[in-house]
């Protein structure tokens, strides 16, 4: 099987001639620049009701074209604003650079929809071209040249390309979709369009975001939301040191999702990738499917890298079409990678692709990776390193395999899969070595390696799994788990499992989760939630209602064995679980439960679906025990198999759901370490003030308006403060100094002016002499009863749109 990193990707050529014109007067002789030249720190405005003939300086003198802009000089400190809701076509072009703390910025005014570039077909609707401390901020980015993207005229194009020698460059909170480059056919003779062929037009080499020319530093590429195009959605070829891509929202593309080659220490987080490489080679054009690429796509991929960290990424349904479609890939010469707390489901090629034996795979979960049985032997391509406290799921039967694997090793892993073919389960049979790795489901597993752990490894829940970082509490593990303090100790480990845990309590535990001393597992979230943070609240009044919450469940398999189960935790109240065929007849029905205060998981004995393609389940409160049980989890299908149940967990509230007295679907109390959600920032005070903490850059600020900023705050006898800066760090208004007590109370500056400020930053500053925790939640910058201004203020995306500094971390307590 051809090797990915072996194709022949080239940089396109792009050749930037750059004229000044000159306007001769025949009257007075005279010669006037069409530049424009710039005083530092000047805000220029852009609006399609302004004037070129304008001074721009104003949101009332606005002026009106991308030649306009394109033809000015900047300088130190100057911003480009576009009015939000307006629209050009053509290409932006910035060739004159910034300085440290001082860039030339693009980005918007005014309220509403963000301003939009149409690229119209051009090499890149935005060009940085041989400029440094440029930052493009808010904006939205579009390039086909057709009546829309899918028309099937295809070139060389970008969305914002950044080339020659330009660092320090910040691409931020912008929207860049309907990008229409080439499209990776495999050859001539495609129906797509020009029918271009790869080995003349290397069609790697586009992007939603691209950088190219010659090496530079210093890229932050944050909050993007880049989507059905049919390029990559993130391409480096040139950063060197100083690369940041992170909490970037990439899908539906062609090619791969987030691409970076020749960095030292980039670092990739919190970023989501789904449904790349959406359509397969050159097959006809499908309704509403962008995206043409040849053999091969990856979800993250880095090539030629070194000390890479990706970590707290979520990547999804990646498509494999002759090679590849894995969710990571590190490939040819990268070396000393680290992979750790990501997780990634449903990637057709499966887990990782690699080259060099030296990366770390750690504290990852993979769900249903290698999904299809014909992909299965790509489940460890090529991928010779080091994997431990990963967990390997597969429920469909697609099992594992470690094609080329000759070297590496796999610790404390788990491998979970229903696959009955033993060439799939055949673990330590030459190449890696296997220890302290655990193995369960229905499998026969072969050549587990040296202390092997065979058995159920006692999942909370996995088939709560969600689509994203934060949904997979379900693989935690339950107390009396036989993967518990059976693993290997690792030097080096990073410090804490796929939930920020320490390492270790006790002996290590085999899997991505730590269990706390003792082996006692608490609910993942909640606890009146099994996972997630909603449920089936059964309210029982001490006499039986006879009835209860009911689905009605469609695409049921004929002649299959069943069961329907749930978890259960309550106070005494009595149920039981009921199925029947579409007649309401009775299938099957669970022993009535007694609930108590553990969550204990109530099913019905297997069945057959008969003639059936159709069912009902039902809780059924038979109580006379008055008082409250919570159910949450259900499952209905065949036992390890996909769940044929809506809304299984409620976390989409009844969708899916009929109510019937005493039930209704609810949102239990938070936890008491969180205000709202399952998540908090953590200020763990050692004893002396530290004078910083946690902060944010919120964009898109209102200028001229009254705004506040607050937190809900909760601890033990802790001090701290909330201050607003404007984005030179200078204070706007700050809080009186809070003591934590144990009752959440709300914190808040005063009310405050943002001025000329359309970007600020907000910070948690520790001033505490009192060690010990407080945890703040729920936080809000804007007009007061407006519009919350932050990025993820509840902390329920981990670290998304915040720096830690000081005593401060996001945790889920």
């Amino acid at each position: 099987m051809p090797m990915r990193f072996n194709r022949n990707r080239m940089n396109k050529g792009l050749s930037i001639s750059t004229t000044m014109a000159m306007l001769v007067s025949l009257f007075t002789g005279t010669i006037v620049t069409a530049g424009t030249a710039s005083a530092a720190n000047t805000t220029y405005y852009v609006s399609a009701a302004g004037s070129d003939s304008n001074n721009g300086t104003s949101s009332t003198t606005p002026w009106k074209t991308l030649s306009k802009v394109s033809g000015a000089a900047f300088g130190a400190g100057d911003k480009i604003l576009f009015r939000s809701g307006d629209s050009w076509s053509g290409q932006l072009l910035i060739n004159d650079s910034g300085a440290s703390g001082n860039p030339v910025t693009v980005g918007a005014y005014n309220t509403g929809s963000k301003p939009l570039i149409n690229g119209g077909g051009n090499s890149a609707a935005i060009l940085i071209d041989g400029a440094s401390y440029v930052t493009v901020d808010g904006v939205a980015v579009t390039n086909y040249d057709g009546a829309n993207v899918t028309d099937g005229v295809e070139g060389n194009r970008d969305g914002i390309k950044i080339n020659g020698a330009s660092s320090n460059i910040t691409i931020r909170n912008n929207e860049i979709y309907n990008v229409e480059g080439f499209s990776n056919h495999s050859a001539t003779g495609s129906p797509r369009g020009t029918s271009l062929d790869a080995s003349a037009n290397n069609m790697y080499m586009v992007g939603a975001i691209y950088q190219t020319g010659t090496p530079a530093n210093n890229y932050l590429i944050e909050n993007n939301y880049i989507h059905d195009n049919t390029v990559n959605g993130v391409l480096t070829t040139q950063v060197g040191t100083g690369l940041v891509i992170r909490s970037n929202t990439v899908n539906n593309g062609g090619a791969d999702g987030i691409e970076y080659w020749n960095a030292t220490s980039p670092l990739i987080e919190y970023n989501s990738v789904t449904n790349i490489g959406n359509n397969s080679g050159a097959s006809a054009q499908t309704a509403g499917v962008i995206g043409y690429h040849g053999y091969a796509v990856a979800g993250i991929w880095g090539i030629v890298d070194t000390d890479q960290v990706v970590q707290y990424n979520y990547v999804a349904n990646t498509n494999r079409i002759v090679w590849d479609g894995q969710a990571w890939d590190f490939d040819n010469q990268t070396v000393r990678g680290v992979y750790q707390y990501n997780f990634s489901r449903d990637n057709e090629g499966g887990f990782v692709l690699g080259g060099n034996t030296d990366q770390i795979l750690r504290y990852n979960i993979s769900y249903n990776d290698g999904s299809q049985q014909a992909y299965a032997d790509q489940g460890f391509f090529n991928a010779n390193s080091q994997y431990y406290n990963n967990v390997f799921y597969q429920n469909n039967g697609a099992g594992f395999s470690k094609s080329k694997l000759t070297a590496g090793s796999f610790k404390n892993n788990i491998f979970y899969t229903n696959a009955s073919n033993t060439s799939y389960t055949n673990y330590q049979s030459g190449g890696p070595t296997f220890s302290n790795n655990g193995f369960g489901g229905t499998q026969s597993a072969l050549n587990k390696g040296t202390a092997s752990v065979t058995g159920d490894p006692l999942f909370v829940n996995p088939s709560s799994v969600g689509t994203s970082i934060t949904s997979v509490d379900g693989f935690k593990l339950q107390s009396g788990s036989p993967m518990i303090d059976a693993g290997t100790s690792i030097a080096s480990n990073g410090g804490k499992d796929y939930w920020g845990n320490t390492l270790y309590n006790g002996s290590p535990d085999i899997g991505a989760y730590e269990a706390p001393t003792g082996g006692t597992t608490p609910p993942p979230s909640g606890s009146d939630t099994h996972g997630g943070t909603w449920a089936l609240k059964q309210l029982s009044t001490g006499t039986a209602s006879g009835t209860g919450a009911y689905q009605t469940v469609s695409g049921v398999a004929a002649s299959s064995t069943y069961v329907y189960n749930a978890w259960v935790k309550g106070a005494g109240q009595q149920g039981k679980l009921v199925v029947y065929d579409s007649s309401w007849n009775v299938l099957a029905e669970s022993s009535i439960y007694t609930s108590t205060g553990t969550w204990t998981q109530v099913s019905t004995p297997s069945f057959s679906t008969g003639t059936n393609t159709s069912l009902n389940v039902q809780f059924i409160d038979t109580g006379t025990t008055a008082g409250t049980t919570y159910i949450d989890d259900a499952f209905l299908g065949i036992s390890g198999g996909a769940n044929k149940l809506t809304n299984a967990g409620f976390e989409s509230g009844s969708t899916g759901w009929t109510m019937a007295a005493p039930y209704t679907i609810v949102q239990p109390p938070a936890p008491s370490n969180t205000h709202g959600g399952t998540w908090a920032l953590k200020q763990l005070n050692t004893g002396t003030a530290s004078g910083t903490g946690a902060y944010q850059a919120p964009t898109s600020i209102a200028t001229s308006s009254t705004y506040v900023f607050k937190a809900w705050v909760r601890g033990a006898g802790q001090q701290g403060k909330l201050v607003v800066y404007d984005n030179s760090w200078n204070v706007i208004a700050e809080s009186a100094s809070y003591t934590a007590s144990s009752t959440w109370t709300e914190i808040s500056t005063p009310s405050f002016s943002t001025g000329t400020n359309t970007t600020l930053r907000v910070q948690f500053v520790d001033l505490g002499t009192t060690a010990g925790t407080t945890y703040l939640d729920d936080a809000f910058l804007g007009i007061s009863g407006g519009t919350n201004k932050l990025t993820n203020p509840g902390f329920e995306s981990g670290n998304t749109g915040w720096t830690m500094t000081g005593p401060y971390t996001i945790v889920q307590p």
